[in-house]
């Protein structure tokens, strides 16, 4: 949980309410994310681990730390396939 993950340069970012927007701009795809996705991306947004991310979200969010680590996983599990966000060496 020690690795340095951080959104891709190519990936714009816009918040909307409760929702976040990215667009890859190499592609021409969307993606959205909810509350707490936004929150993970914007984390990401400078580079973090997840440990890191988590210890965020649990100043924030009441609940259990494998369920939020579980669901920070899920989250980077999908935008790294998707080229959204990279590691950092």
């Amino acid at each position: 949980m020690s690795e340095v993950l951080r959104a891709n340069p190519h990936v714009l970012a816009a918040a909307h309410g409760e929702f976040t927007t990215l667009l890859d701009i190499d592609r021409g795809h969307y993606y959205s994310l909810n509350e707490t996705g936004g929150m993970i991306w914007d984390l990401l947004s400078d580079g973090s681990t997840e440990t890191a991310i988590l210890n965020r979200l649990m100043e924030r969010f009441d609940g259990a730390e494998d369920v939020v680590l579980a669901n920070i996983k899920q989250v980077i599990g999908r935008l790294q396939p998707a080229g959204l966000v990279e590691r950092v060496a």
